[in-house]
């Protein structure tokens, strides 16, 4: 189930179309971008995080079961 933000319409069509009002959401890699206005600010990731990310990754409860192979 599907609510459109702009008309609050529900709706369980394939697309992202409103049949309330019409409103469509952009699709970006195959996803819909709901939250048009802030969705371009981020250009991606700092990658300097990513080895404090890697860390802590190996240590934490979450991912503990996903790193055994």
């Amino acid at each position: 189930m599907k609510v459109c933000i702009n008309c609050e319409q529900r709706f369980a069509a394939a697309d992202w179309c409103s049949p309330g009002c019409g409103r469509s959401s952009e699709i970006k890699h195959g996803y819909p971008i709901l939250a048009p206005d802030i969705a371009h600010t981020v250009d991606g990731f700092d990658a300097g995080f990513f080895a404090q990310l890697a860390e802590v990754e190996a240590e934490n409860f979450w991912f503990e079961s996903r790193n055994v192979y």
